[in-house]
């Protein structure tokens, strides 16, 4: 409703395979644009990968938990 719109690319991900749940870490950028300005962030997040039944909504067979943001800070910002 704002007018707003984000994009978050994945630079690399780290995945734990000696342990069950599988740890992870993923390193991505977030790009947000709005009307007056464009905003590009530094995005580090962290979680567990839990094996469940695979079907037609979840191909992969694996559930996110403990999901959490470990750094979301602004690199820069430019004016439209």
């Amino acid at each position: 409703t704002g007018n707003v719109s984000q994009e978050v690319t994945i630079d690399s991900v780290s995945v734990d395979l000696n342990t069950v749940p599988y740890s992870f870490r993923c390193w991505s950028t977030q790009k947000i644009t709005r009307p007056s300005a464009v905003t590009t962030r530094s995005l580090l997040t962290e979680g567990y990968l839990r094996s469940i039944t695979r079907s037609d909504n979840n191909p992969h067979g694996f559930l996110i938990e403990k999901w959490r943001i470990l750094d979301n800070r602004d690199i820069k910002t430019e004016k439209r």
